[in-house]
């Protein structure tokens, strides 16, 4: 499986671009960051990912995992995606994602 590292500084399309790449080629891919910004800009490449994979009839799912790590002598949180191909939802669940939520049906916290 690759591992795609995603800096701050990263251009969100050309991550969604490799994690499209590597899913199609591995049916995985992991995704890591560190920082804010870092953790942030994986998850708009994910989504942008998500996009294109579905546009091509490949479903993805991701689970969230965090590692501690020393960088520059001090601990810090390394945030890892990993993203792995699911099978695909017919077209009643895809139609249910446009369904608006009306926030009385939210459940409370």
């Amino acid at each position: 499986m690759e591992i795609i590292r995603v800096s701050a500084t990263a251009p969100t399309s050309a991550v969604a671009r490799a994690i499209s790449s590597v899913v199609h080629e591995y049916q995985c891919a992991e995704v890591q960051a560190i920082g804010a910004e870092a953790v942030q800009r994986a998850q708009q490449a994910l989504t942008l990912a998500t996009g294109y994979l579905e546009h091509e009839g490949i479903c993805v799912a991701c689970v969230p995992k965090s590692k501690e790590v020393i960088v520059d002598n001090k601990y810090t949180t390394l945030i890892k995606l990993m993203v792995k191909v699911t099978t695909t939802p017919g077209p009643s669940s895809l139609s249910s994602l446009d369904t608006p939520i009306k926030a009385k049906n939210l459940p409370r916290a």
